[in-house]
């Protein structure tokens, strides 16, 4: 019987000893991970402070909690941050700004947001259902990807690799989106996955990159094998369209050095598979897979530093480069040691997207208020004012997306449309595809497309008329300090000061007083302080 006992303590025991043991080691784990973030936001700010200082440029200071909840909801979920949010920061208390970034990038609102962000930018167009492909499900694919965190190298990959239906596989729309065709999509992929604008090579060596024809055909020579296959019944509704890799077939353009024939056409000559700086593709392999191969490489120059320097131009306003076609660069630059630091740790991270959101968001650099007065501030210096540190010395004032309007309306006003389906431009009546800036309410560049979408859409019209009557119904239906201060917590996210209370009881009419309310709305709606990101 001692014996037992003895044999169930130490058991006991053990199994403690190996809980311990695993909790120690998860505790290492995620300890490393806090202290390679910390260190990486760590290094950009002090890259960045200290070519400020070189150049005799004072970055301003880290922005108020209730600048930083806005920007940081916008930003990273795509629209304002809930009343119950603004009221915490706003009842002086403590902000702790990394517990609100990490849950955001972990939420359904990031995956979201940046889903819908990266499916315009790889089809430049709203993720719509059209003639040629399903922009809903690339959506889909992408909104899962973000939302598990994906390794980026392995979302690239999926895009290539793609094949299916349109109606299943969310991926195969990329390629369906150009059709499917060598020339297209090899513009498509240097362009979006590595920066490059080898497009501009297709009829003629680049004029000012390094890229010549051979290169951009090498690399359109990849997808010559792939179809687009429409269906068998269109009769019986059938509105999708099939991918497929035939085993054989080589991409054939016109030999623009040969000469004519009788018929004034050129013979055609046909272009193998081969990468930039690299032989020729071995033609027994599938020629996707080693497109994807050589993309995704921890070694390529180009896939990491490019999401870098689109994340970057996301959450401050401006790439660190213009592109990478001069990619290794033999001027180094302040921005091209903050594009190679983020890429590195990019790469380290297991290409994590969420985590290089997360790095930048907690730096002091993406933090920095963005409120100055120009006239009356010493640091500000008209002659360095376009420097590359001047650029990250304060927070540039953005305007935000039609898509955050409409989804920041929504969460002030509790008046929502069927976010999911992302017909928006049918909604307010405007086409945002061609978002035009144009200066209008005051000086910050807005756009044109979008303003009139403020000024006259049904949508507006009717959170604002929801908008009054919740007012009413809270604090009785004549226009107090409570009204006002409840507006502009909702759609400024900030206390109204004494003097726009003022204001705005002053110019309300005490015999309309809905009408009243309903004119602050307006006025809040098109402010300038409600139209952009600072």
């Amino acid at each position: 019987m001692r014996s037992q006992t003895m044999d169930r303590v130490r058991c006991g025991s053990a199994v403690l000893w190996c809980v311990a043991i695993l909790i120690s080691g998860v505790a290492v784990c995620l300890s490393a991970e806090h202290v390679e973030q910390v260190e990486s936001r760590t290094r950009i700010d002090e890259v960045v402070e200290t070519g400020c200082h070189a150049e005799g440029i004072s970055p301003l200071p880290t922005c108020s909690d209730t600048e930083f909840l806005r920007r940081v909801w916008l930003d990273l979920a795509g629209r304002t941050p809930p009343l119950e949010e603004v009221l915490k920061v706003t009842s002086s208390s403590l902000l702790d700004r990394g517990d609100v970034i990490e849950r955001l990038v972990k939420s359904p609102e990031f995956a979201r947001h940046w889903g819908r962000i990266w499916a315009e930018y790889l089809t430049e167009q709203r993720p719509f259902e059209t003639e040629g492909y399903d922009g809903r499900r690339l959506l889909q694919f992408l909104t899962k990807a973000f939302h598990e965190d994906q390794p980026y190298t392995e979302i690239v990959s999926e895009l290539i690799l793609g094949e299916g239906t349109s109606d299943v596989s969310g991926a195969t729309n990329f390629l369906m989106r150009y059709n499917a065709e060598p020339i297209p999509l090899a513009g498509a992929v240097s362009q979006k996955f590595l920066g490059l604008s080898m497009h501009c090579a297709e009829c003629h060596d680049h004029p000012h990159a390094r890229w010549n024809q051979k290169d951009f055909l090498g690399l359109a020579a990849h997808f010559a094998r792939l179809r687009k296959m429409t269906p068998t019944n269109p009769q019986e509704g059938e509105s999708f369209f099939v991918i497929i890799e035939r085993p054989r077939g080589e991409l054939r353009v016109a030999d623009r050095k040969a000469s004519p024939n009788e018929n004034g056409q050129q013979p055609l000559r046909t272009i193998f598979p081969q990468l930039p700086d690299s032989p020729r593709t071995d033609s027994t392999r599938a020629r996707r897979a080693v497109l994807v191969e050589w993309l995704t490489e921890n070694s390529n120059p180009y896939l990491g530093r490019h999401m870098v320097n689109l994340v970057w131009e996301r959450l401050l306003g401006e790439r660190l480069v213009p592109n990478l076609d001069d990619w290794p660069t033999q001027n180094l630059s302040p921005n091209t040691e903050l594009l190679n630091l983020l890429a590195a740790d990019f790469c380290d991270s297991g290409w994590s997207i969420q985590q290089l959101v997360t790095t930048i968001a907690k730096s002091r650099t993406y933090q920095r208020s963005s409120h100055t007065d120009v006239s009356a501030d010493s640091r500000f210096d008209p002659e360095k004012a376009h420097t590359e540190w001047a650029n990250w010395s304060r927070a540039r004032i953005r305007p935000l997306s039609a898509d955050q309007i409409h989804l920041s309306i929504g969460q002030a006003f509790g008046y929502h449309f069927d976010e999911n389906d992302h017909r928006l431009a049918h909604v307010t009546g405007e086409e945002f595809s061609q978002d035009i800036p144009n200066n209008n309410l005051g000086a910050i560049p807005l756009s044109l497309s979008r303003s009139l979408a403020l000024y006259n859409s049904d949508y507006v019209r009717g959170a604002v008329e929801l908008g009054s009557e919740v007012a009413i119904r809270l604090y009785g239906p004549h226009v107090s300090s409570e009204h006002i201060e409840r507006m502009f917590l909702v759609l400024l996210s900030r206390r109204p000061t004494i003097e726009e209370i003022e204001f705005f009881q002053d110019q309300s009419s005490e015999d309309d007083p809905r009408t009243g309310l309903q004119d602050i709305l307006w006025v809040l709606l098109n402010s300038s302080e409600f139209v952009t990101n600072h």
